[in-house]
């Protein structure tokens, strides 16, 4: 019999953190579902308490939903050769009915559509977000011009905090 000492795995553990409120949940061989958290089709990781409950999903016309099916594999990652239909035209209505159901099933934890996201409805946002549009929309400033501004406007972080309400 062999002993072990210090750390030892031989399982999976996962952690996940909210975009929105930054909860943190992990455990071994966690999955979304068990730590109440769902992913949009985005990748924000968002807690079930601030999913947002679309309305008005059941009264969408086809080609509404046609556009939904196409505005969710439009922001997928990865578009398998049997979904390009869906961004091409070419589904029939059968399929994006199928398709449209299926996308908007409530059960499910893994990139759901972005109706249900509040970061992607801009009515919540997470700092890598932030970070983003602030040098997207600043082409003149860098990290380091950045870092370097608030070196000389307040010489420590404690002043950098006090300054901008950071706890």
């Amino acid at each position: 019999m062999k002993l072990r000492n210090g750390f030892v795995s031989n399982s999976s553990s996962s952690a996940f953190i909210c975009d929105v409120c930054g909860a943190v949940e992990s455990g071994m061989d966690l999955c979304m579902r068990d730590a109440e958290m769902f992913s949009c089709v985005a990748g924000h990781t968002i807690c079930e308490s601030h999913k947002l409950s679309p309305e008005g999903l059941e009264d969408l016309s086809h080609m509404q939903k046609r556009d939904k099916v196409a505005e969710y594999y439009e922001a997928c990652n990865y578009v398998s050769e049997s979904n390009k239909k869906y961004l091409n035209g070419a589904a029939t209505d059968a399929e994006v009915e199928s398709a449209f159901y299926e996308l908007y099933d409530e059960s499910e934890y893994y990139e759901i559509p972005s109706d249900f996201c509040p970061v992607c409805q801009f009515e919540d946002m997470n700092a890598y977000d932030l970070f983003a549009w602030f040098f997207a929309t600043h082409p003149e400033m860098t990290e380091a011009t950045l870092l370097s501004a608030w070196k000389t406007e307040y010489k420590t972080y404690a002043q950098f905090c006090k300054a901008t309400k950071i706890k």
